[in-house]
């Protein structure tokens, strides 16, 4: 038998395509399809399809209603692939931008600065919450509206409705066999698509198209997909269609407002995978977003799975802002999970009241409502035989990336699946030749981001996986240019959904990574002994990064010098420094500082080696600090040689064993409203006038375990914040 030769079925001056969904995903798809048809002289219509428009009497958009279940974010790759098709998100659709990302694990936390020529921010979705400042000043109601008038713009129309049924069209005559039909260009023809719509208005109307782009993602009509009449309809056309496999997720806003948001997480996203932790909530994923006066809050894992009531909602949300952890990063607030009377999230017309921007005193709780909240699914699986002839899925419809950025995949499938339509076909099998490598890439890449996200679940939940894997990022920000941090760039990979999962894998087991991870486990070996051995508890305490990278370092010795009106070595024998940022006020870490040496204080408390202020006077000048070994005759003493109040304090140690020796605290503010405070130690090594004496001080020298500043001045840095913000 002669095999039949195949040409595909393109489009033709004239064709129609219909967009069913005006999300990112359709308004993507219509934008790459009508430039791309333009380049190709290729007249076509593009008509959008959604039931939460509101149009004017010329059919104009008036608002695109409600919200798409989604966290918000924008990512560095998103954002640089706007940028390519001169999509530009204007000022009042983007909410915050972002300087860092913050991975929170259980026992260390990982700052990733957003690097230098790349933007990360969050944005509102839909026009929730209903009180924002921004709708009833007139501008856009957030970032799928924005990219939807793009599309109009392009030359898309849209069309108030909800698509009831999808069938094909009868051909005009069947060969015997019941192929198809035929065209001019004798190429098999294929039965069109016909759609049923309802409008808004209650009218129904009858579409035919050339093509189908289905863009309605996993949560329209979620609770009753299977008796759904569209899915009912479309399955009769494609049978072995398989929607993608989803997780349930919490999503719900908070308005703690702009002033409390700036001093606890200004311009910063938090990740927070921290296991056992998270008891007696079972969570894999949770998001910290902030949107100028709001906070959006995403919670996956298995509390979430089986969360079946609004009332076991609002526990999840009660019981997660009690834990240790979220109390540390936003301290003062008392939820109120259920919404006022009359008030849910599919109702915008009804107004949240908000709280006052004014910080809360200290130990005063303000109680927030939840502004909005929904129980999305978020697709971690592609969906199976996602097109057929002149039809197909993008966006959430097909798949998505697991956790991460969801807007990405959808702008990636809208743009292949409109360059498959225009240069190669609108049948199946050119489908499946141009836009099946979307479909291969969602599948590849989310099988690698199951090994990804399950490994770096398993080493975050761990308390000691992740102080090793701290341990590492510590020794390369502090030893190594930010360029060259190997597993920082991983982590960054990780926390900002930049790069492909499997790519992520790839460099997880390159050598730099792995003779990084071997100096985490070395040093953590060492510094677990260290604090044995000085008796260091960590107990509820919070661990924070206090290194200084290496880029900053001389940066920092001279904001730290300079007021006190000295000069410091440039290159010590022994030299270390320390920073953290400290949510009080300058004072009340001077009140901390104050007790060095004495019963009250609660850093500095060593197994070995008692630390006693001599004058018993607190932050005077003269003060002296005596370090001494218990059992016996050695101690050291240091003196307070300069005092600048609210600010610094300057010790000079006895030139018994070094010379030079400097011990400074240093408390500078920030942008947002808190503190920084640095300590910095420094010294020479004696050397000795003798021959016997200068051989005691060389070997002394090398043996000397300066490794044990780091771990006691950690724990000590770490002790002043907790008590200085009152979570000690």
């Amino acid at each position: 038998m002669k095999k039949q030769n195949w040409n595909p079925l393109r489009l033709e001056n004239g064709a129609r395509i219909v967009v069913l969904g005006g999300g990112p995903a359709g308004a993507f798809f219509a934008i790459h399809l009508l430039r791309s048809a333009r380049s190709a002289d290729l007249d076509i219509t593009v008509t959008i399809i959604d039931e939460r428009l509101t149009l004017d009497l010329d059919g104009n958009i008036q608002v695109f209603k409600g919200c798409n279940f989604c966290a918000g974010v924008i990512s560095p790759r998103l954002q640089e692939a706007l940028a390519e098709y001169d999509i530009i998100l204007p000022q009042e659709v983007v909410a915050e931008s972002f300087f860092h990302i913050w991975i929170h694990g259980f026992w260390k936390n990982f700052p990733l600065r957003v690097p230098v020529g790349q933007r990360l921010f969050s944005v509102f979705r839909g026009s929730l919450p209903p009180d924002r400042k921004e709708l009833s000043q007139g501008a856009s109601r957030g970032f799928d509206e924005f990219i939807l008038r793009r599309a109009v713009g392009e030359g898309a129309k849209v069309i108030a409705g909800e698509v009831l049924e999808i069938h094909q069209s009868s051909p005009p005559f069947r060969n015997k066999k019941n192929l198809g039909i035929r065209n001019h260009r004798g190429c098999l023809g294929i039965r069109k698509p016909y759609l049923t719509i309802k409008t808004s208005m209650g009218d129904f109307l009858s579409i035919e198209s050339e093509f189908v782009c289905i863009c309605t993602g996993v949560n329209h009509n979620r609770e009753k997909n299977k008796e759904n009449s569209f899915w009912k309809s479309y399955r009769q056309i494609n049978p072995l269609f398989t929607p993608p496999v989803t997780n349930a997720a919490l999503i719900f806003e908070l308005k703690p407002g702009r002033e409390y948001l700036k001093k606890y997480m200004d311009r910063e996203l938090y990740i927070i995978i921290s296991g056992a932790g998270s008891l007696p909530l079972h969570l894999d994923h949770v998001a910290l977003i902030p949107k100028g006066e709001y906070l959006t809050v995403a919670l996956a894992g298995k509390s979430v799975d089986k969360a079946l009531s609004p009332e076991e909602t609002d526990e999840i949300i009660q019981s997660f802002f009690s834990l240790p952890h979220i109390q540390t990063i936003l301290p003062h607030i008392s939820i109120k999970a259920t919404y006022p009377a009359g008030q849910n999230h599919e109702n915008p017309e009804n107004k949240i009241p908000g709280i006052s921007e004014v910080f809360p005193s200290s130990g005063t709780l303000i109680t927030i409502p939840v502004a909005c909240k929904c129980n999305p699914h978020m697709a971690v699986t592609p969906a199976k035989e996602p097109f057929s002839d002149r039809i197909a899925m993008a966006g959430d419809s097909l798949g998505s990336r697991i956790y991460r950025d969801g807007l990405f995949s959808a702008f990636i499938s809208a743009r292949a699946l409109a360059g498959t339509i225009i240069h190669k076909g609108v049948d199946k099998k050119s489908l499946s030749q141009g836009y099946g490598r979307v479909l291969k890439w969602l599948e590849r890449d989310n099988f690698y981001g199951r090994l990804v996200m399950g490994a770096t679940q398993t080493i975050l939940s761990s308390p000691l996986l992740s102080r090793i894997l701290y341990q590492a990022f510590a020794t390369e920000m502090k030893f190594k240019e930010k360029n060259k941090w190997p597993l920082g760039s991983v982590l960054w990979k990780v926390g900002s959904g930049s790069a492909d999962y499997r790519d992520i894998c790839r460099d997880i087991f390159s050598p730099a990574v792995f003779f990084s991870i071997l100096t985490g486990i070395h040093k953590t070996i060492r510094n677990i002994l260290t604090e044995i051995f000085f008796g260091l508890s960590w107990g509820n305490r919070g661990r924070y990064p206090t290194v200084i990278i290496k880029e900053k370092r001389d940066y920092f010795k001279k904001s730290i010098a300079e007021p006190l009106g000295i000069e410091l070595d440039a290159s010590p024998e022994m030299e270390r420094m320390y920073a953290i940022k400290i949510r009080a006020s300058a004072g009340r870490i001077f009140q901390e500082l104050s007790k060095f040496g004495h019963p009250e204080g609660k850093f500095l408390k060593l197994r070995f080696v008692a630390v006693t202020n001599l004058t018993g006077k607190s932050l005077r000048q003269g003060a002296v600090v005596r370090y001494r070994l218990k059992g016996l005759p050695i101690s050291m003493d240091i003196r307070l040689v300069k005092i600048l109040p609210g600010k610094a304090l300057l010790y000079e140690p006895a030139e018994l064993f070094t010379k030079r020796g400097k011990l400074i605290f240093d408390i500078a503010p920030t942008r947002d409203g808190n503190h920084r405070l640095i300590i910095y130690t420094a010294f020479n090594f004696q050397k000795g006038k003798t021959f016997f004496g200068r051989l005691f001080w060389t070997v002394f020298k090398h043996l000397f375990p300066d490794y044990a500043h780091d771990v006691v001045w950690n724990h000590a840095i770490c002790t002043i914040k907790g008590e200085a913000e009152g979570n000690g």
